[in-house]
């Protein structure tokens, strides 16, 4: 049986900025730096400037927890996030990204210290779900025929 899996990302999204400035300013490695110029797989360049902190894909019941992992550590930091989302001329973003499985999808919510969190910095939160055991069903169709 296949395990409900859960992945949260913390980004700094925006046309064009320095990233590298929004490490030192926060002192915390990004797991991921994206730049404007850089080339995705199509060959055509991103259009966009990300500075990414994310969890590794984990088995999960509750959202809450892997959300806590990548915000938690900035609760204190809310003016200095704050000035770089202005100097960046961007947005903080908080993307959840469940892959339920047969086990059922996990418990989705904030804690009230999340909440303010994410309001006070203005961040947009996103949700991706994909079922997984669909995906096997349209597999397995697909080769019936």
């Amino acid at each position: 049986m296949e395990k409900t899996t859960v992945t949260v990302s913390f980004t700094l999204i925006g046309d064009d900025f320095d990233a590298n400035h929004v490490t030192q300013v926060l002192g915390v490695q990004p797991t991921v730096i994206q730049n404007r110029n850089d080339l995705l797989k199509t060959g055509k360049p991103c259009g966009y400037t990300a500075w990414e902190i994310e969890t590794q894909l984990e088995e999960s019941t509750d959202t809450e927890v892997q959300l806590n992992k990548v915000i938690a550590p900035f609760f204190d930091k809310v003016d200095l996030l704050n000035r770089l989302r202005k100097e960046c001329n961007a947005e903080w973003q908080v993307l959840i990204v469940v892959y339920s499985s047969e086990d059922g999808p996990p418990m989705i919510g904030f804690s009230r210290e999340q909440l303010k969190f994410l309001g006070a910095i203005e961040a947009k939160v996103d949700f991706d779900f994909y079922v997984l055991a669909l995906r096997k069903e349209i597999e397995i169709s697909w080769d019936e025929l």
